[in-house]
């Protein structure tokens, strides 16, 4: 009983982990937008770079919100931090980004990246 019980712990932690290789994979393209674009790593355009690279900004400008939402699993190890980080995205989605035209979608989705920049500080680091 006792090694099915470790059996099960181990199994529960390799499917709740983090995706090293993702989390590189970020920092690497943060490196490369950085150097592209020569600003900061917090800069909306760096952001804009690394989202596009990683697929959550679509062709018209639209951030991918669940496909945002789920990338996060592979780049944030922590549960309470990770929650924290899908918290803070859908409020600066839900409160910023209206795709209505009214507004460029491109405007829309800088808004609700801006918005989001503290989720950056959430991402393990690798």
């Amino acid at each position: 009983m006792k090694k099915f019980l470790v059996l099960i712990a181990c199994l529960l932690a390799v499917v709740c982990a983090d995706n090293p290789e993702a989390v590189k994979d970020f920092y690497d393209n943060s490196a490369k937008c950085t150097q592209e674009l020569n600003k900061p790593q917090n800069d909306i355009d760096v952001l804009m770079c690394i989202l596009r690279k990683h697929g959550l900004i679509d062709n018209d400008d639209k951030y991918l919100l669940d496909k945002g939402l789920a990338y996060l699993d592979e780049l944030i190890s922590d549960e309470a931090k990770r929650n924290q980080a899908k918290e803070t995205i859908r409020k600066c989605y839900n409160d910023n980004v209206k795709y209505d035209g009214s507004q460029p979608n491109l405007e829309f989705t800088k808004k609700g990246i801006q918005c989001a920049q503290s989720v950056l500080a959430l991402i393990d680091k690798p």
